[in-house]
């Protein structure tokens, strides 16, 4: 649904189904159908949400126009939504800018220079899910992981052996000339970038990634294949700051769950050892959707198919 949803609004702007009826455009409606043409087949009262709905479900349903979208119906996963946006931008909206583009999905596929919109296409489908994903996450409503689930990661990270981690002198920042030996210590290891290099060794497929202060992380992650959360939170994002408290250096966590207008994140402080930190700021924090998405956080989304052990 968020992937249609996604690729309707870059159609419209709106989700209006009136959209270009009034000024007699070409294309009209939530899908912008064609007019003359697919519009015209649409029945009466054709500027009703509902029969537009139910006229877009009829087209899904059948293999009219070439309107088949493959593996769509598949789809069950949040992080498999690139492919249902694809599919439907590709198969059903037919938003191409190469004809010779796929119309099926590989995760070696680059949309953006196959599908008109692209970016807003994706960011759209991102933000819907965000918006309206949680409603249907069962008694809990919550996306990704509960706080006790959350709590539970944060257990397991901190009896971790901390010598496991890739490259643990991660407080250049706050150590001008850092003692190699004082990182046999988990207190030095338990800062803020040691949560995403924990994150990315133990619950990714992958390989080593190098990331600096806290601030700079995602533009790392970004320049490594993550994608593009813009200041859209969902679960298992990475976030970078420079607000909010943070230092010159910055700051990053992890986004462990949403559940409706409250998020569950996991972060650290240099040198700080959760036990020592008494829970005041490292730890799982809960905080208002609205705040952890107000343009001061930036974020960085895995790739699709990376995600194990969660």
């Amino acid at each position: 649904m968020a992937a249609v949803l996604g690729n309707l609004y870059t159609e419209s702007r709106s989700l209006d189904p009136s959209s270009g009826v009034a000024d007699n455009s070409s294309h009209k409606g939530i899908g912008q159908w064609s007019s003359p043409g697919r519009w015209d087949m649409i029945p009466e009262p054709k500027t009703d949400m509902n029969t537009q709905l139910n006229f877009l479900v009829s087209e899904l349903d059948r293999d009219d126009y070439g309107k088949n979208v493959g593996n769509f119906w598949n789809i069950t996963e949040f992080s498999d939504l690139e492919e249902a946006t694809y599919l439907i931008a590709r198969n059903y909206e037919v938003a191409i800018t190469d004809v010779s583009s796929s119309k099926e999905w590989s995760p070696d596929l680059d949309p953006s220079d196959k599908i008109q919109g692209w970016s807003d296409r994706y960011k759209f489908a991102q933000d819907m899910y965000e918006k309206y994903g949680s409603l249907a996450g069962g008694t809990s409503n919550c996306v990704g992981m509960t706080l006790d689930q959350a709590e539970a990661y944060v257990s397991k990270y901190e009896n971790s052996n901390g010598l496991d981690l890739y490259a643990p002198t991660h407080c250049y920042a706050y150590d001008e000339t850092p003692n190699i030996a004082d990182y046999t210590s988990k207190s030095i290891l338990a800062n803020c970038v040691a949560v995403i290099v924990y994150f990315i060794q133990n619950n990714t497929t992958l390989d080593h990634i190098s990331i600096g202060d806290g601030g700079k992380v995602v533009s790392d992650l970004l320049a490594s294949g993550f994608t593009d959360g813009g200041s859209t939170p969902r679960p298992y994002a990475v976030f970078s700051t420079y607000g909010n408290g943070a230092g010159p250096e910055g700051h990053t966590g992890l986004i462990m769950g949403i559940e409706g207008d409250k998020v569950y994140y996991f972060q650290e402080g240099c040198r700080a050892k959760l036990s020592i930190d008494g829970g005041v700021y490292a730890g799982i924090k809960t905080e208002s959707l609205d705040k952890m998405s107000d343009g001061s956080y930036s974020y960085a989304y895995p790739p699709n198919g990376v995600l194990k052990d969660l």
